[in-house]
């Protein structure tokens, strides 16, 4: 419910005093909404998400030959901001210039399926999972596919992108939201504007075409998500903040 939600947010941004966001851009965003001082908000990264490869039903690495298909990713709940339909539209455009792939579509629809699958032109380019994705199997899927695409209309951050980085997977995503604080274009990933189905063919197949690029923004996502993304990391700046909203509050 958008009302209760909205409403729950205001009464928690009154009952707050310090805010944790995101990204940079979703600072200033906070900070104009609800008319707040930036010194209150911080920006934490959005950690990784490798765990998962420690939760899963076997304990098989990717041994699928180099030959086979390559599986384009789109991972999470289907909402309509995610922007599955210019993946869906883009399909047409890329299989024009290459054959050799498949579109993964991996998460549950909230009951506006048949909408999407009417856009679908060659439904041998797709591969659906229509239900929540389990713990144990995320794992297996993201070590499965060789891109994750994020073609998001609207965003603020995506625990997706942090997934696709804590596996080592190239993304293109749109920027949007802070996207583009996490996704560096031309080194981790790929960036293209949102709602633009030619730029988001272009970006898919040029790293469908380059493996060898695809192969070295996966590394380099990888070693972004160890560092930058690192859990360990973000709780010790966790822990900072808190103590120092704790001295700050003793003192008044």
């Amino acid at each position: 419910n958008r009302n209760y939600q909205d409403f729950a947010q205001q009464w928690g941004i009154k009952q707050s005093v310090n805010f944790i966001v995101h990204g940079e851009k979703l600072k200033d965003d906070l900070a104009i909404r609800y008319v707040l001082p930036r010194e209150r908000i911080f920006v934490l990264e959005h950690g990784e998400f490798s765990i998962y490869k420690k939760i899963r039903r076997n304990n098989l690495s990717n041994t699928r030959a180099g030959s086979r298909e390559k599986i384009i990713l789109f991972f999470g709940i289907i909402r309509k901001n995610k922007g599955l339909e210019f993946l869906i539209k883009a399909e047409p455009i890329i299989s024009k210039s290459y054959s050799n792939y498949k579109i993964r579509i991996a998460g549950k629809f909230p009951g506006d399926r048949a909408v999407y699958e009417s856009m679908i032109k060659d439904k041998n380019k797709f591969e659906i999972i229509d239900d929540f994705i389990k713990s144990d199997s995320i794992a297996e899927i993201l070590e499965d596919s060789d891109i994750v695409a994020l073609p998001y209309i609207t965003a603020t951050q995506s625990g997706v992108l942090s997934l696709a980085f804590g596996f080592g997977k190239p993304v293109v995503a749109t920027k949007t939201g802070s996207l583009s604080e996490i996704v560096e274009d031309g080194v981790t990933g790929l960036l293209v504007p949102p709602g633009q189905v030619e730029a988001l063919a272009t970006a898919l197949l040029d790293l469908l075409r380059n493996e060898t690029k695809c192969l070295q923004f996966g590394e380099n996502a990888s070693k972004y998500a160890m560092t930058t993304l690192n859990w360990e990391k973000i709780a010790e700046k966790t822990v900072d903040l808190y103590q120092g909203c704790l001295k700050k509050g003793q003192s008044n």
